[in-house]
Formats: structure tokens, sequence, C-alpha cells
């Protein structure tokens, strides 16, 4: 068993591989942005798992200000009213709805049908959002004692 500490977030949950940078090209920017986005959620996630244990206090991820900051980006307003009325199994809806999303997606690509331009603007903002709740709660991972 594998404890959680911030290298384990960084190295499983946060990695970045040639691959998976690579996979943006085939994918296409929607797509990798949904990627992108559920990763960030899950690291998010585990990070303030992490920081609750060590202070004594959790704060409940699923009402935090930064999630739904970036839930915002990635979700409509009918799901956001879903999201808030759930009163358990948030993570479940979180990763159904985003593999809907991506699902529905990837198939207009199989297809060979173009994306619409408010998707590739809807990717930029799913990006921006992600990159901008990682500046503010950046993760590092653990330094070695000294």
């Amino acid at each position: 068993m594998t404890l959680l500490t911030e290298k384990v977030i960084h190295e499983k949950v946060l990695v970045k591989t040639p691959e998976i940078t690579s996979a943006r090209l085939l994918a296409g920017p929607y797509l990798y942005s949904l990627f992108f986005a559920y990763r960030a959620i899950v690291g998010r996630v585990c990070w303030l798992i992490l920081d609750g244990a060590r202070k004594g206090r959790a704060i409940p991820w699923y009402r935090e200000r930064a999630i739904h900051e970036l839930f915002r980006s990635v979700f409509s307003e009918e799901e956001m009213k879903t999201f808030a009325s759930l009163q358990d199994m948030w993570m479940q809806w979180v990763r159904e709805t985003v593999e809907k999303k991506f699902q529905e997606a990837a198939t207009l690509v199989i297809r060979g049908e173009e994306l619409a331009r408010e998707l590739v603007q809807k990717a930029r903002t799913i990006e921006s959002a992600v990159e901008e709740m990682q500046a503010k709660n950046k993760i590092e991972p653990d330094k070695p004692p000294t």
C-alpha cells in the first residue's frame, strides 16, 4: 500500500509524460482539456485530503472554492445544479459526467466531424482554469530530509 504524500500526488496523479503531451495532438484541444481538468480535480482532492490529515481538519473537497471555479469551466449551469443537489457520491458523478463529455466529443472525432469552434474555446477556458488553480495551490514533491 502506498501512503499518500505530495510526491505520490505529483508522480502518480499529476504526472506529465511525453505520451500524454503528444496525445493532445491526436485528441484535439477539447478532449485533452477534459483529461487535463479531471487529472487536476483528482490531484486537488488528494491534496486536500493530505493537507486535512496534516492539519487535523479536512475541508470537504466537494465544497471547496478552487474546485468549484474549475467545475464552472467544465460543467454547464444545469450540471452544476445537479452537483449541488448531490448528497454523496460526488467523485463518481464528476467521473461519469467528464467521461460522458469525453465520449460525446470523441465520437465526433472518430466520425471525422470537426469539433465546433465553441468547444475549442471551451478547451482554452478549462485549461486556463486548471492552470490558475494549480498556480494558486502549488503542489510540490516532498523534499528529502536534511
